[in-house]
């Protein structure tokens, strides 16, 4: 029985998602037995404020996510999940991180993705990638790029980030663990 290049592709995107999953669920475990709990309310800053950003359509209630945090955890954290189709198929994340951890982050050891991801050719590259624009050559064509070699410096700053990866000469994909996370990004920069 042979198996096609897409049913290879999926179930390789299926078991990157499980060991990330696998991965930050470890991070989490080895934060809460070396952090021990802290109560939320005694930490938190204006813990009497909330800002709300719902959908038109939603009522306060629907802050399941929020209410399954709080159900989850002892001590503030901070999550992002979504789901996405792609050329590969769809795409599902989860991640979270307690929020002590992610305040004392080393602004050295992220700035780097932050950085690849924050110039506009940069972002519209990624964008055209997730969309199905995966070759060297399509991706020169798109308006506002510049020239193919300035795309391939493009290129080449977003796989030294870990924001793409090259599936065979000339062709690029974002890895299905990137997807919801610079869609995260790019819903946070539009608030």
């Amino acid at each position: 029985m042979s198996t096609s290049s897409h049913e290879l592709r999926a179930l390789r995107q299926e078991i990157t998602q499980q060991l990330s999953q696998l991965d930050a669920r470890l991070r989490d475990v080895e934060e809460q037995l070396s952090g021990g709990g802290n109560d939320a309310r005694e930490n938190s800053h204006d813990a009497g404020v909330t800002q709300l950003k719902l959908p038109a359509d939603s009522n306060a209630q629907d802050l399941w996510a929020l209410n399954e945090l709080g159900k989850r955890y002892d001590q503030p954290a901070v999550m992002f999940a979504g789901t996405a189709e792609t050329e590969g198929g769809p795409v599902m994340w989860q991640y979270g991180r307690f929020s002590e951890h992610l305040k004392n982050t080393d602004a050295f050891a992220v700035s780097p993705a932050l950085e690849a991801i924050a110039h506009p050719i940069r972002l519209t590259l990624l964008l055209a990638i997730i969309n199905g624009t995966t070759t060297s050559a399509k991706l020169a064509e798109l308006e506002q790029v510049g020239t193919s070699g300035q795309v391939y410096h493009h290129l080449s700053q977003l796989n030294a980030a870990g924001w793409i990866r090259s599936v065979k000469r000339g062709q690029w994909e974002v890895p299905a663990s990137k997807i919801i996370p610079l869609l995260t990004i790019i819903l946070a920069a539009q608030e």
